[in-house]
């Protein structure tokens, strides 16, 4: 009787341990899922970072209104400002409506050259080949 005891009580532990290797391995499938999930979310979330970084940096450009980068608007704002002091005693308005610069653009073969002209001739070039 005692042997049968034994027995039951083994299968008995055999199956508990099984349950919870069970519930183990399920709670591992189930970690898994969440960890491929939190890692899709970040991935989307830096996606939409990057995009609306790509974003402003196009619309930035649409508002300067003409093809030129960031750096060569930097250029041309700093060669006007000097232009104005030197040449118009810092007076920046021109003509019946104001406008003193001008913008030039030629397609090339090469690429594209930009040139910023004032209204007295003298002329800035933005954009050059090579």
């Amino acid at each position: 009787m005692l042997y049968m005891d034994i027995n039951k009580a083994f299968a008995e532990l055999q199956e508990q341990i099984n349950n919870k290797i069970n519930g183990y391995e399920r709670k591992t499938t189930l970690l898994k899922e969440e960890n491929e999930h939190l890692k899709s979310e970040h991935y989307e979330n830096d996606e939409i970072q990057r995009l609306k970084k790509e974003n402003e940096k196009l619309r930035d450009e649409m508002r300067r209104g003409f093809p030129i980068t960031k750096e060569e608007d930097e250029a041309i704002d700093k060669w006007q400002q000097k232009h104005i002091k030197t040449k118009h005693g810092g007076n920046r308005y021109a003509g019946a409506i104001g406008g003193r610069f001008s913008y030039e653009f030629t397609p090339t073969g090469l690429g594209v050259l930009g040139i910023c002209r004032c209204s007295c001739g003298d002329s800035f070039d933005f954009q050059e080949l090579g």
